[in-house]
């Protein structure tokens, strides 16, 4: 089911009431007319808990704060907008935190010697090279590193060749200005973790939800539906690993569930 038909079958009661002194966000259901029901943010408590469980680094009162808060958002966790910015910020941003459950995945894929399209694969830890630190740098920022480290450019000097001389000059990788691209580099990795890990509890709540409606009208039976072709062994292994899994079965997972009714599907 898209994303449009999720939104749309969630028809019920109340959603939950704007964190005082906050700016509402305007909800992206709110154009399809759409009042999510009760047992959706009942789902998104469950899968959120087991979640962040795997989740180290973070004190179990921010992982609270961070629930509430989300809970508390105009439209809650289905406004990813009115969420994301301030949880990063104020929970994961500038903290050692680690993803472990992805971390189990890692060591599980890289030990089958493939990776499935979507896994997001940590960067190596080495740290970057001087030369790809540099790259980041503008024409003009690379002048300025030139005249602090006292070395000899002129006005026709392009891009390369300032990179070139700075790259020969000693202790370079030291300059404050280098250091803060490095950390940068750290943070937008960890960026991208965090949010595909918001994502992953999200459609995992989607998925609970989809199949707690499908129990209460008496459907026991679900038909795994493949977005990748590609993704079909990892998915298949991760049923196995995880026979009573929720999609996204591992990070960047794409597959789903699909309600099978013999009448129709025999």
């Amino acid at each position: 089911m898209g994303i449009v038909g999720f939104l749309k079958s969630l028809v019920g009661a109340s959603r939950p009431a704007v964190p005082q002194g906050q700016v509402p966000q305007e909800a992206g259901y709110k154009a399809l007319e759409i009042t999510p029901s009760d047992d959706v943010f009942d789902c998104y408590d469950a899968v959120f808990d087991q979640a962040m469980a795997k989740v180290s680094g973070i004190p179990a009162e921010d992982v609270d704060a961070i629930k509430d808060y989300i809970m508390a958002v105009e439209g809650g966790f289905l406004n990813a907008h009115g969420y994301y910015e301030h949880v990063w910020e104020n929970y994961f941003a500038g903290r050692s935190w680690r993803w472990l459950e992805h971390e189990e995945w890692l060591s599980v894929f890289s030990e089958l010697g493939r990776f499935p399209l979507n896994f997001p694969q940590p960067a190596p830890s080495q740290r970057p090279s001087v030369s790809s630190l540099l790259q980041r740098m503008k024409v003009a920022d690379l002048k300025l590193l030139c005249k602090c480290c006292s070395a000899s450019f002129n006005s026709k000097t392009n891009k390369a060749q300032l990179i070139g001389v700075l790259e020969l000059t000693p202790n370079i990788e030291k300059q404050p200005q280098l250091q803060a691209i490095a950390s940068q580099i750290n943070s937008e990795a960890k960026r991208s973790l965090y949010s595909l890990l918001m994502r992953t509890i999200q459609f995992r709540a989607m998925s609970l939800h989809n199949k707690r409606r499908a129990h209460a009208i008496g459907v026991t039976d679900f038909k795994v539906v493949h977005t990748f072709e590609q993704d079909r062994e990892f998915v298949d292994l991760a049923w196995r690993r995880v026979p009573d899994g929720l999609p996204p079965l591992f990070p960047g997972d794409m597959s789903g569930l699909r309600s099978v009714i013999q009448s129709i599907d025999d």
